[in-house]
């Protein structure tokens, strides 16, 4: 008797009693339809269906191929792109012609429904494409070798070139994803690819702003200099003549500590950049950030550490906190600085937005479960500032925009709401009426009233469901009959379905007693 184990089996075909090396070839296979997220859930019915009804058209068209390995075709993943099917079987034969049996595989899925791309059936193998390795900044350049190409693409999309390298200049973060190299192998185009995520964001660097000083001896100054995750920053003198400023010792929090000297009755001034530490970086324009110190020995109306000097009527911009991005703007009235606007958001919401216009298929879902946790940890200090509303205004906008031509899952839906609930209570009404005074709710409400509507549109259409926070009820059902419920919380929405035919509803009634529903 011969024995073989899961590394090779023997070759019934062959008239040799040695074993055969086995290998694993991968597959996609395209499809013409909507990506639904519930295909990347293997508990869901439509993994599950879609896995059933391809391992086996791939067994039945396969199994008589010399050297195939019977039963061990196997979906291992959906994706985006339409849907985009990833598969894999075992043959001993590296030669194996795959074209009869592809045709095949084609004509069982469509007899049941399944609508295919044209030249659905592609051999795939995930390789390394990209030199060097290691993390690419943005504006660097980016190089990708492949042999035998006839073709390049990107995120699914032909891309220009045709040669054995790919250059792509000044890269930023928009050029991560999913690159491809296409030929022919065994009778059927090879895709060889590899995800490159790897290239960072550009830096969000946070400094103190430009500035008139009242110069006094020994009087003290701390300026601000922080950057986003991805990058180490300093702050370090570029020009001070008149050797205005001390240092006094190490940075603290992302603030610079330095002592007022050599004032003089002629003005003078120092400039500082908040630059990046990577020595790689510096010639790229984003990698500092200028601040300009104007001293002066005269009397001023107003003049704090936080906005300088100036007299009344005079604006002047001051810092943020550390852990935000933006500016505070005031104005000089009755010797003291009041603010008149304060557009400092979170940097973690300003980096979430940033991210928000780059999402896909395959980043939405956990990036919006980070929007909903990071909304939920920082409700209060989100529901107390119109620019951290705006901006999560926009990154549910985008979130929105994102799931148009995808059937979003049941758990995207939830973390939107829960986003969207934290802009909409209670607390957040005084905001609301501060930013009805800056004449921008209606713009910023109507985004974030059309992101809902639009998000909502993308969802699955086949089941019934009733999600939702205390603020915000969503429930969508399928009814083939008269239906007639009253809904929300408060029961302000009622809705009444004469019967019909089939017909899919979904209902968000508002919430929230301290609101004018008008």
């Amino acid at each position: 008797m011969i024995t073989c184990d899961v590394l090779i089996f023997c070759d019934r075909t062959s008239n040799s009693f040695f074993p055969s090396a086995v290998s694993t070839i991968s597959f996609s296979l395209t499809m013409n339809q909507n990506f639904d997220f519930r295909l990347n859930d293997p508990t869901s019915e439509i993994y599950k269906t879609y896995k059933t009804d391809i391992e086996n058209a791939v067994e039945n068209n396969f199994r008589e191929l010399q050297g195939y390995k019977v039963d061990s075709a196997a979906v291992t993943s959906f994706r985006s792109g339409s849907v985009i099917v990833d598969f894999s079987l075992q043959s001993t034969n590296p030669s194996i012609s795959f074209l009869d049996a592809s045709e095949g595989v084609i004509k069982d899925l469509k007899a049941k429904k399944y609508e295919l791309a044209d030249n659905p059936f592609v051999v795939s193998e995930r390789t390394v494409l990209r030199e060097g390795t290691g993390a690419i900044f943005p504006l660097e350049n980016m190089v990708l070798k492949c042999s035998g190409v006839t073709e390049w693409r990107f995120n699914g999309q032909k891309i220009s070139g045709s040669s054995e390298r790919l250059n792509i200049p000044k890269v930023s973060s928009t050029n991560n994803g999913r690159y491809e190299c296409i030929s022919t192998k065994n009778s059927v185009p090879f895709i060889q690819w590899e995800r490159i995520d790897s290239i960072k964001p550009y830096p969000i660097i946070q400094k103190s702003e430009n500035k008139t000083i009242q110069c006094k001896d020994r009087q003290s100054l701390t300026l601000q200099c922080c950057s986003s995750s991805d990058y180490e920053v300093e702050m370090v003198k570029v020009v001070d003549v008149n050797n205005y400023l001390q240092e006094q010792g190490p940075s603290e929090n992302c603030r610079y500590s330095y002592l007022i000297q050599n004032c003089r009755k002629d003005p003078g001034e120092a400039v500082l950049s908040c630059k990046i530490k990577n020595p790689k970086l510096q010639n790229f324009g984003y990698s500092s950030k200028n601040v300009t110190l104007s001293f002066k020995e005269e009397e001023f109306a107003c003049s704090d550490e936080t906005f300088g000097a100036g007299n009344d009527g005079q604006e002047a911009k001051g810092d943020c906190e550390g852990d935000e991005v933006g500016t505070v703007t005031a104005v000089c009235q009755q010797k003291d600085w009041e603010i008149i606007e304060d557009a400092c958001v979170l940097l973690v919401i300003q980096e979430l937005e940033d991210e928000s216009k780059i999402l896909s298929a395959d980043t939405l879902p956990e990036f919006v479960e980070r929007l909903s946790n990071t909304t939920l940890e920082n409700e209060e200090r989100i529901t107390n500032s119109t620019a951290n509303m705006r901006s999560v205004v926009n990154i549910l906008n985008n979130v929105a925009n994102t799931s148009r031509g995808f059937t979003i899952s049941v758990d995207v839906i939830e973390n939107f709401l829960n986003a969207s609930t934290v802009l909409v209570s209670n607390s957040t009404v005084n905001v609301w009426k501060r930013l009805n005074d800056g004449n921008t709710t209606r713009n910023v409400s109507a985004s974030l009233l059309g992101s809902i509507e639009v998000i909502v549109g993308s969802l699955q259409d086949d089941t019934s469901f009733v999600t939702g926070t205390d603020i915000i009820q969503l429930r969508q059902t399928v009814v083939n009959s008269s239906y007639n419920e009253t809904l929300g919380v408060d029961s302000s929405a009622a809705i009444f379905i004469p019967e019909g035919g089939n017909l899919t509803v979904t209902v968000t009634p508002p919430g929230g007693s301290e609101w004018d529903a008008t």
